[in-house]
């Protein structure tokens, strides 16, 4: 059986009540206002940092597999629920056409295949390739710590630039790519916790 941690079980309550809060002060056009200011500034870094946390380092294709049977299918499988649905919606209560309700439900198939206005969900594609990512930039960079900063930290300057300068990017790479450094803290926590508590409880213990 495997053991919880409460504290990151406190920690993943937290960001979920956040991102709900987030979408609840967002659904009632308060984005102006301090509290949506202070929530998205660093609630999506929570995730995916409790995430890197959890990550596993296995060969590539095995993580590829688990993420996308954890991550991808979850999304596409919900992205197509709400597509089915809005286009029932339109055929049955909004009184559209068969042909404009076709073409709503392969427009929005298309949407959700390339990541495109895919409503919530979005954040589980930016998750995902997020993982890949990160997986990739392990690989190349091995045990060599500072390597794999310096690359997160380019790969998080390039996402930037993306998110700067193009309207569109497919599967939200440049969000995705902007929280590979949110992913690596996460990952380097999970390395030196041991040494941190360690380090902590020798340094109360000789306070005392």
């Amino acid at each position: 059986m495997i053991k919880r941690l409460g504290y990151i079980d406190c920690l993943k309550g937290f960001a979920i009540f956040l991102f709900v809060l987030g979408h609840v002060v967002q659904n009632y056009n308060l984005m102006d206002s301090w509290i949506f200011r202070i929530i998205y500034s660093f609630h999506m870094p929570l995730f995916v940092f409790v995430s890197g946390y959890f990550f596993r380092e296995e060969d590539f294709v095995t993580t590829l597999k688990k993420k996308v049977k954890g991550i991808y299918l979850p999304y596409f499988v919900f992205g197509m629920i709400a597509v089915v649905v809005g286009t029932w919606i339109s055929l049955y209560f909004e009184g559209r056409s068969m042909h404009d309700s076709l073409a709503f439900f392969v427009g929005n198939t298309y949407n959700v295949l390339i990541g495109y206005q895919t409503w919530v969900i979005w954040f589980l594609l930016a998750l995902f390739c997020s993982c890949i990512i990160f997986s990739i930039t392990k690989k190349i960079t091995g045990k060599r710590t500072w390597l794999r900063w310096l690359l997160s930290v380019v790969e998080c300057f390039v996402g930037w630039y993306l998110a700067m300068h193009l309207e569109f990017v497919p599967w939200y790479l440049d969000v995705a790519l902007v929280c590979v450094v949110f992913f690596n803290a996460g990952y380097e926590v999970k390395l030196h916790k041991e040494t941190f508590w360690r380090d902590s409880l020798e340094n109360k213990m000789a306070l005392a």
